[in-house]
C-alpha cells in the first residue's frame, strides 16, 4: 500500500513559497516540488 513519507508540515511550507506538491496530482510523485508561479496566477 502506497504512503506519502514526506512531512505534511514540510509540503505546506513549499506551498506558501508557491511551490506546487506532486503528490497532488493525479499521478502520484511526492519527492516532486516544483516552482511554477504562472499555474497559480488568478
Amino acid at each position: 500500500m502506497w504512503r506519502n513519507a514526506i512531512p505534511l508540515e514540510i509540503v505546506a511550507a513549499f506551498e506558501r513559497r508557491g511551490f506546487i506538491w506532486g503528490g497532488r496530482w493525479a499521478h502520484y510523485d511526492t519527492m516532486h516540488f516544483e516552482y511554477r508561479p504562472e499555474l497559480l496566477l488568478p
